[in-house]
């Protein structure tokens, strides 16, 4: 009998022999292979009649992807691989009538239940197609459960009781054991197995009597195993030299402490744990055990055991986020390898899966997971220790095969849980270390990829299939001979956005700069600034999108619908359409919605029909109120499909002089008509009295296109080919003369791939102008990030962006408007709470526009209304309790910036703008109660809202005040008015001593005070971001510590916050995503970073800035976050949800820019004042390294480093 250990060594010197063979003959690796068979590769699988098993759903499988893949070398290698499992490793038999399949590793015959599981794993999704293959899969189902009935401890079996080299070994060893180390994924893996044929088979006979008690017994194993009562009956010693072979204490290792993970011995690589509960296989057990309970659920009917295993998976979890999470070395917060529960962690990562590379690809968490992605940094980094980085390539390896080694499945893990350029680079260094064999290997040295361990390895051969199958069906274009590939948009955009994109903005920075640049200086800048599609988001299933995306134009806004066509919620101010543009129909009926994609220019859908696949992006002109349209049908089945194709043509719409919160919508409408025109390429819609008139042109002419009074229908009928495609392209114009609107529709439809590639330009020229000076579309210029952390750049441009998809050009109340919320709600609008969370990134970008704005809001009454309204230029709303706030911030923060002193003696509506500033800060007064000191801001409604509890005095605003008065005290006492000064800080010190009784000692949050003077504590955000950033000074230390224990304990999730908490009593009647239980206002994250920055706490802020960065994955910042569960891991979704269930939310929001006002101000510290010159008043040490480069303020312009002595600030002009 052969061990694995005795394989290698024996391997080794034919390893050896080979090696001395081609030294100094290949210049590549796959060059030996095509020598020996005169330049072309030769199959390396036995002949056919040797093969254990044939598959011709796999064989067609082959057959399909080989004919996708450019390089031969790789289609030789998949040809080789993929099959392998089944050509020399499975034994199938029919035991007592039901399939029975053993599965060996390849080179001993044995089977492991994490091989067994793995070889057969690719396999799975043609189980349907190819009974015969679904019948083998079922077979090893059936025979992993005779083996964990036999031992749950044991993790390989022999195919009887035909002993084994390992019988000596002191622990429970039973005839037909061949190595009892006690590995908790390799119990796991019976459980994936089962769960993933189920799923793709949709067969339920393997679920029988014994399958049920292996499942009910591995689950007993896992209680016993986290130890609770003691070490439990499994100990596991043996005579070695290797001490990765054996236990320590007498063979039940190293000491833990009972915390609810699973403890287990060995790593999937058969070596002896340091720390016994290893992070990735916990992950894996919770991912199996949910999906076990899905099955007893649903299919056994055993609602108790199924409870039983979503206990059990929620404990081992809830460990997870608390025990192994910790900041380590710069790569932020992360997860630890393996831990005891004492605070002992290792920092590491084996190749054998699953690993912590692999938790996305095994379903533990998103591939996007702050915490993940900061794990992953580490792991494919010099600081792991068994990171190998030559002349070979570059992977993890494992304590199992030495040092120096690279192991192919570390590599594949790597490309499945990343990008295209990575996925090159793990293909190219896969396709290397075949050494000329045709195959994979358990492992290859760093600089010679001929010293391979174990020759057949078929765990890594099929896992390679699958990976090259995985990519041949999502990503095509990496294995094609083109390499060239734009997100299913065919024949539209420019063959290399990203290379145009550096262009331009190359060009723009050179252009616009007002000081002469040198190239390579500009070309270091701009490297910096992503491109749009860099800020796209990922593909969304859309059963678990909350909010569609929108599209946004400086004219308008709209948002998709959930069909794969129709776009709603259409307004180009003073116009609304009511209801959709109408939707898309096969044979009659509307296809399926699979996935959504947000990028900043455009919407993406995909959906389908059987096996019709349907791509479509819809966009907006950018500077013109029109939509493009654009629809790829692709038949992705084996055989022809002949289908009707239609699209509905709808477009109502109706102009409103009156606009406020709610956008106006004629609910009527009958009234259109619809005329076809231009020989059945466009279709007319006119309003009464010809007033509105809309219009949609397609490019080509459809087959059919009928009208009848008030809509359209565009119609073909087709057949396509297997992989053939039929494309769509069609303009939807809106507006009042027809004429017009008639001509600008046929025009775009004629030359559509220009006008469809134009909108992208158009946003690129906005979004490369926001961060160059001098640049024709704003009046100031916002300044670059550069910086290797890549989530502070991703949260800094997202938030960017954000604000760039609410600029409009289209109102005459002001040339530029930044509208707080749409496309939902609110589409006209500023509103001055919003406006001020991003005040001084504002008055970087556009301070001629904050100007007119202040002036504007101080000329009309900011006690009139809470936002302008940009088509009328009046105040919308009732006073509102923030307004005060966030006037004076704005106002500050404005004259921080510029410098424009003078400002402070305009006289706006008859009063200087001090006297504003001053008659602001004191308003408050007018709110007293008699006998009482606080201001009262009234009721919910006045507040936030939704808090039935957070009214009247509340601890927040009249902070804010506090704030207020000082400051104008302090500019009073600059421009001479000392006496008034005196008398602003006396008040001032009055209100603090009141605010801060306010606040409950001991628990970190604060009491608000009815009218009738009961103290009410209620547990929100505003309360601590506000007295934070307004009255820092004044809280001690003590206070500062509870408050940031509060809000870590009761607000701050995994991967966002609530903004209020679940323990206050007033939270089951505050459910709203914005300011209650369920979510966050999208600036409440960005203020509480911001208060922990001011606290000192900046390894805090930043950790949290990670955190939320995976929410940016689904699109921009919105109105609000919904967190979907009350976990602490609950997942983060854009959302609609209002008050009373109303779909009023909005997709976009300006608050969002709150993450790059806190970036500049707090992370990078620039919080310039007017008075005392100063630029950056704190500069220590922020805990990332970063350059905020061309920062402006007066007429200076300056650079601030961030480094690890803190931060460092230059004048560069």
């Amino acid at each position: 009998m052969t061990s694995r250990r005795d394989f290698i060594r024996k391997s080794g010197l034919a390893v050896a022999a080979y090696s001395v063979m081609r030294k100094g003959t290949l210049g590549k690796v796959g060059k030996l292979a095509a020598a020996a068979s005169g330049g072309s590769f030769k199959s390396m699988r036995p002949p056919v009649l040797k093969r254990e098993f044939i598959s011709e759903a796999v064989e067609e499988e082959i057959r399909k992807v080989k004919g996708g893949i450019a390089n031969p070398e790789l289609a030789w290698i998949l040809e080789n691989c993929y099959p392998n499992a089944l050509d020399a490793t499975v034994e199938f038999s029919m035991i007592g009538g039901r399939p029975d399949t053993f599965v060996i590793t390849g080179d001993i015959h044995v089977m492991w239940l994490r091989g067994s599981s793995s070889q057969v794993w690719p396999y799975l999704p043609l189980a349907k197609e190819d009974p015969k293959l679904k019948t083998l899969i079922a077979g090893v189902v059936n025979r992993q459960v005779k083996c964990v009935l036999l031992d749950p401890y044991a993790e390989a079996f022999n195919f009887g009781p035909t002993g084994s080299p390992w019988d000596k070994d002191h622990t429970r060893m039973k005839p037909g054991i061949w190595e009892r180390k006690w590995e908790l994924d390799s119990l796991s893996f019976p459980l994936r197995l089962s769960y993933g044929y189920w799923e793709a088979a949709g067969d339920v006979s393997c679920f029988d009597a014994d399958w049920q008690k292996a499942m009910k017994l591995t689950v007993s194993t896992f209680r016993v195993q986290q130890r609770k009562s003691g070490p439990g009956p499994y100990r596991f010693q043996r005579v070695t030299a290797t001490p990765s072979d054996t236990l320590p204490l007498g063979g039940y290792g190293n000491p833990i402490k009972p915390v609810g993970m699973i403890a287990a011995m060995f790593r999937p690589s058969d070596d002896a744990r340091i720390f016994l509960f290893l992070i990735p296989s916990n992950f894996f057990v919770v991912t199996a055990l949910r999906q076990l309970s899905e099955r007893f659920n649903n299919v056994i009917g055993d609602k108790e055991f199924a409870g039983e295993c979503t206990s059990l998976a929620d404990e081992v979890h809830e460990a997870i986020q608390r025990y192994p999470v910790v900041n380590y070395l710069t790569f932020g917060q992360m997860y630890a390898y393996e831990v005891d529960g004492f605070g002992d962690r290792l920092f590491m990562d084996d190749a054998s899966t699953p690993n912590l590379l692999s938790l996305p690809y095994y379903g533990c968490v998103p591939v996007d997971d702050h915490l993940y992605q900061n794990t992953r940094s580490y792991v494919l980094s010099d600081n792991d220790t068994y990171f190998f980085k030559r002349t070979a390539g570059e992977g993890i390896g494992s304590e199992h095969v030495g040092l120096g080694k690279i192991r192919p499945l570390g590599v594949m893990m790597q490309a499945l849980t990343s990008r295209d350029d990575e996925i090159r680079r793990c293909l190219n260094t896969l396709i290397n270390s075949n050494a000329g064999t045709g195959f994979m290997h358990e492992s290859f040295h760093e600089n010679d990829p001929a010293k391979f361990t174990r020759s057949c390895f078929a765990w890594a051969n099929t896992l390679f299939g699958g990976l090259v199958i995985k990519i041949h069906k999502e990503k095509p274009y990496l294995l094609s001979r083109s390499q060239v590939g734009f997100e299913t948009m065919r024949n539209i955009s420019s063959r290399k956005p990203a290379l145009i994109f550096f262009s331009l903005i190359i060009t723009l920075f050179l252009a616009f700069g007002n000081e002469p640049a040198s190239a390579e200086s500009s070309i270091s800048v701009v490297k910096s600034i992503p491109t749009l599609d860099d800020l796209a988001g990922t593909w969304q299933n859309a059963s678990k999108v909350l909010s569609l995306p929108a599209i946004n134009s400086t004219q308008g806004s709209a948002q998709t619908l959930r069909d794969v066509l129709a776009v709603g919620k259409l307004s180009y101010p003073p116009i609304t359409l009511t209801g959709s543009t109408g939707g898309l129909f096969i044979d009659g009926k509307r296809p399926c919605l699979y996935e959504t994609r947000w990028y900043p220019y455009q919407a993406l859908r995909k959906g389908g029909d059987g096996n019709l696949g349907i791509v479509t992006a819809v966009r907006m002109m950018y500077e013109q109120r029109g939509i493009l349209f654009h629809v790829v049908i692709t038949n992705n089945g084996m055989t022809a499909r002949t289908f009707e194709l239609g699209i509905v043509l709808s477009a109502y719409t109706s102009k409103h002089k009156s606009w406020a919160w709610q956008v106006p919508r004629d609910a009527d409408s009958s009234s259109f008509y619809a005329t076809k025109t231009d020989d059945g390429l466009s279709v007319l819609f006119s309003g009464p009295g010809g007033q509105m008139n809309n219009c949609f042109s397609f490019k080509e002419k459809p087959q059919t296109l009928l009208v009848n009074a008030h809509s359209g229908l565009a119609g073909w009928r087709l057949t396509l080919q297997s992989g053939e495609s039929f494309t769509v392209n069609y303009v939807l114009t809106i507006g009042e003369n027809k004429e017009s609107e008639h001509e600008l529709a046929l025009n775009s439809a004629r030359n559509f791939d220009t006008v469809f590639a134009l909108v992208k330009t158009d946003w690129e020229k906005r979004w490369v102008a926001m961060f160059t000076p001098g640049n024709r579309y704003f009046s100031g210029h916002l300044p670059v990030l550069v910086t290797p952390d890549k989530y502070m750049r991703r949260m800094y441009y997202m938030s960017l962006v954000s604000l760039l998809s609410v600029y409009r050009t289209c109102f005459p109340a002001a040339p530029r408007v930044y509208v707080s919320n749409t496309p939902e709600s609110n589409c006209t609008m500023m509103y001055f709470w919003d406006t001020r969370e991003w005040a001084t990134t504002l008055a970087l970008l556009d301070p001629i526009m904050m100007k007119q704005y202040l002036t504007s809001w101080l000329s009309k009454g900011v006690n009139n209304g809470y936002a302008e309204e940009y088509l009328t230029g009046k105040l919308e709303g009732v006073w509102y309790s923030a307004d005060d706030y966030s006037i004076s911030m704005l106002l500050n923060d404005y004259l921080d910036v510029t410098g424009d002193t003078a400002f402070l003696s305009e006289k706006i509506g008859g009063a200087t703008v001090l006297q504003h500033m001053d008659s602001i800060a004191t308003h408050w007064r007018s709110l007293v109660k008699p006998g009482h000191t606080l201001a009262d801001y009234g009721g919910t409604s006045n507040l936030l809202e939704c808090v039935p509890t957070y009214t009247h005095e509340v601890a927040s605003l009249n902070a804010a005040n506090v704030w207020m008065m000082r400051r104008v005290a302090a500019i009073q006492e600059e421009m001479g008015n000392r006496k008034r000064a005196e008398g602003l800080r006396a008040m001032a010190d009055k209100l603090l001593t009141a605010v801060l009784k306010l606040y409950v000692q001991g628990k970190g949050y604060w009491d608000c005070v009815q009218p009738d003077g009961k103290r009410v504590s209620v547990r929100e955000v505003f309360d601590f971001t506000t007295t934070a950033l307004t009255i820092t000074e004044n809280l001690s230390p003590a206070m500062r510590e509870q408050m940031l224990h509060f809000v870590d304990a009761q607000l701050l999730t995994a991967h966002w916050m609530r903004a209020l908490s679940w323990l206050d009593p007033a939270a089951p009647f505050s459910v709203r995503p914005d300011h209650g239980p369920i979510g966050a206002y999208c600036a409440w994250p960005a203020e509480t970073m911001a208060a922990m920055c001011k606290f000192g706490k900046f390894g805090e802020a930043l950790g949290f800035l990670h955190r939320c960065t995976g929410t940016t994955y689904e699109g921009p910042f919105s109105q609000s976050r919904q967190l979907i569960g009350k976990g602490y891991d609950a997942p983060v979704r854009i959302t609609e949800l209002g008050t009373g269930g109303a779909h009023s939310q909005t997709y976009n929001a300006s608050n969002g820019g709150g993450f790059a006002e806190t970036i500049i101000r707090d992370f990078f510290g620039f919080e310039p004042n007017f008075l005392t010159h100063v630029l950056v008043l704190d500069k220590q040490p922020r805990g990332f390294k970063g350059e905020l480069l061309n920062v402006r303020q007066g007429n200076h312009v300056y650079n601030i480093i961030s480094g690890t002595e803190g931060l460092r600030i230059f004048r560069v002009k």
